[in-house]
């Protein structure tokens, strides 16, 4: 009997012993008789399939591996939002200083804010344990800035809210994300947005009314998780907006600064880009 073996430089190699050279060239072959090969894994590569990367950073990559079902997954988010909505313009009806809303407003802001917020999520430009951030940013905000625009001012039932449930937020955010820098930047963030706008509204109380004080010191807290230029940025955002109201609108009462804060809060915390260390 002969003995199958390769002589290469003085030395034997076991019988069907392939390099990945090999196996990479015979694969095509082998297509009419069987499933293709990850030459990846032959070689003994590791090949996670629900990460698809060795330096997943805990972002979802639904677009990579699951692209039938993100039609399915924006839409649950849309649903979502819109019956959010409508809770927070029930809501509003209801309270002691609240304001009455017709549809659909509130239910297709919040439900365009979700989607937004949860395409980026499944197309991993924001980890999972950032989202709820700007999904409950996008609750409150189109609340207090449809009773803004109505009435001149922001809710105590409702700004207040967000101190715990955005610090909740952060709390978790803080667990999950990157040890210590985030949840301590909230905390700065929250000190130095609401005192620069309590100097201000102190200065010229026309400009800057007591309602955005109280709602500052809350969206800088996560403006400052998100670092010192979310903070510059989201302050000039602010600015922008509510030019570009008062352009549009031509209100003799002049426009409340309070839309333009929370416009620009959540567009900088639904695309935090490199902030949160991708």
């Amino acid at each position: 009997m002969t003995r199958c073996a390769t002589h290469t430089g003085g030395s034997l190699e076991p019988p069907f012993r392939f390099r990945c050279d090999d196996l990479a060239a015979l694969t095509p072959l082998s297509r009419g008789f069987a499933a293709p090969v990850d030459n990846r894994m032959a070689c003994g590569q590791r090949f996670d399939s629900g990460r698809g990367s060795p330096h997943h950073d805990g972002m979802s990559h639904l677009d990579q591996f699951s692209t039938p079902f993100l039609p399915l997954v924006i839409t649950g988010f849309l649903v979502s939002g819109m019956l959010v909505g409508l809770g927070g313009r029930w809501l509003l009806g209801r309270l002691r200083r609240g304001a009455v809303f017709h549809p659909p407003w509130c239910e297709l802001s919040v439900a365009a804010c979700w989607a937004l917020a949860g395409w980026r999520w499944a197309v991993g430009g924001m980890p999972a344990w950032w989202l709820p951030v700007p999904l409950l940013l996008a609750a409150f905000g189109v609340c207090l800035a449809a009773v803004d625009l109505a009435q001149r001012r922001l809710p105590d039932a409702l700004t207040l809210a967000c101190y715990p449930a955005l610090g909740g937020a952060l709390a978790v955010a803080a667990a999950l994300g990157p040890a210590g820098r985030l949840g301590t930047g909230a905390l700065v963030g929250s000190a130095l947005f609401g005192g620069a706008h309590a100097l201000v509204h102190g200065l010229s109380p026309r400009s800057l009314g007591q309602g955005d004080v109280k709602l500052s010191g809350s969206l800088g807290a996560v403006l400052g998780a998100l670092g010192w230029p979310a903070l510059i940025l989201a302050a000039a955002l602010a600015a922008v907006i509510t030019a570009l109201l008062a352009a549009v609108t031509h209100s003799a009462r002049g426009v409340p600064h309070g839309p333009g804060m929370l416009a620009a809060t959540w567009l900088v915390a639904a695309v935090p880009g490199a902030s949160l260390g991708r």
